[in-house]
């Protein structure tokens, strides 16, 4: 099946995979790649938390909302910072 840019079964699924070890080869760039993240971290934190108070969260929830808020603000960047280390200290 294809579409005007999108190919169902490409010929080569892992066709990225050689990208994506190149670009996490440099310890530099993991290092960069990895405090960027940290960086996006703090910000969906303050964010999200900053967000539920402004909604007036101020009720028998907003502990748990905030807990919600904290998981997914440091989760989510810190799933990316596992990916860049894994490939990093698979292939050192």
């Amino acid at each position: 099946m294809d579409y005007k840019y999108i190919k169902s079964l490409p010929e080569d699924p892992n066709r990225y995979y050689e990208e994506l070890i190149h670009k996490f080869e440099n310890p530099v760039r993991v290092g960069l790649y990895c405090l960027s993240f940290i960086f996006l971290a703090l910000h969906l934190v303050h964010g999200l938390s900053s967000s539920t108070q402004s909604l007036g969260t101020n009720n028998k929830y907003a502990t748990t909302i905030e807990k919600i808020s904290y998981a997914f603000g440091i989760g989510i960047p810190l799933g990316f910072c596992f990916i860049a280390l894994y490939h990093f200290f698979i292939h050192f």
